[in-house]
């Protein structure tokens, strides 16, 4: 009786807090179909009474030069895949550098990269701008690439190099005796067998990027270059605030998070765990 009773007030701390997190995205999604009277309204409903596409119809089909979401999207979507190809790249290299290879100093630098990546990113706003101003990458897309490249591929470095280092060196061994050569066993054994660890790093990059806003309201300054972070902040202005696109473009933004978090769900709580645990 104990137990059950552990049980259900368990399920039910679980679901208050579920609803406590997830209410707020729903009242986002559930706003964005509301006419602005109605999101306006003192006493507003939970259900929309009059549901309404017209604020999705405004951010796609209203482009001027300062509002233009469908460029946001697609900027951000350039930045994001490329950033996610790079730093996934990178962190195998890095990570099978750090786990197969011997050399002094080699654990220190494992976690030197995490110790880098937890550092709060608001000092380096300065010295990354006048980096970029060197190098002539101010208001580039290109720019922003290097900048989310540099900040997320040494946690990815440290991930992977948990998972290749949990995968027995003898299989690459008998695959060498087989007649493989370290590329080839690499590439048929290694990576296969890494393949949780290789998505968790790449949706993990993709989707801290993608709705990323210091570095990219420091760096990006032409309208036509903003991304979506960006795009949603032009609906929001010192005399007023478009609510009916706000809410519609941030759902939007949210979209493709879901789409690439909910399916591989199971691969990223697993691969974050395992990473930790191997480390």
């Amino acid at each position: 009786m104990r137990k059950r009773l552990m049980k259900v007030l368990n399920i039910s701390l679980i679901t208050l807090v579920l609803i406590v997190l997830l209410f707020p995205f729903f009242w986002i999604v559930d706003s964005s179909f509301k006419s602005f009277a109605e999101i306006m309204r003192s006493s507003p409903s939970i259900i929309p009474k009059e549901p309404t596409l017209d604020h999705y119809k405004f951010i796609f089909t209203f482009r001027m030069a300062s509002k233009d979401f469908p460029l946001n999207i697609y900027n951000s979507l350039r930045v994001s895949l490329s950033t996610m190809a790079i730093s996934t790249v990178l962190a195998i290299m890095g990570g099978y550098g750090l786990a197969r290879y011997e050399f002094k100093g080699r654990d220190f630098l494992s976690k030197s990269m995490l110790i880098v990546y937890v550092l709060p990113g608001v000092p380096l706003l300065l010295p990354v701008y006048n980096l970029l101003a060197h190098l002539k990458l101010v208001d580039s897309l290109t720019g922003l690439v290097l900048i989310y490249t540099a900040l997320n591929t040494p946690f990815s470095v440290w991930l992977l190099r948990a998972f290749f280092d949990a995968i027995p060196k003898e299989l690459e061994e008998a695959a060498s005796i087989d007649g493989a050569s370290r590329i080839q066993s690499f590439f048929k054994v290694v990576l296969p067998l890494s393949l949780m660890g290789i998505i968790t790093a790449a949706m993990f990059v993709f989707i801290t990027t993608w709705g990323e806003y210091t570095f990219a309201q420091m760096i990006i300054t032409s309208d036509w270059k903003k991304t979506v972070s960006l795009g949603l902040a032009t609906y929001m202005t010192d005399q007023y605030i478009e609510w009916g696109p706000l809410l519609a473009a941030t759902t939007i933004v949210v979209i493709p998070v879901l789409v690439l978090f909910l399916p591989f769900s199971g691969f990223f709580v697993k691969g974050l765990a395992s990473g930790a645990l191997k480390e």
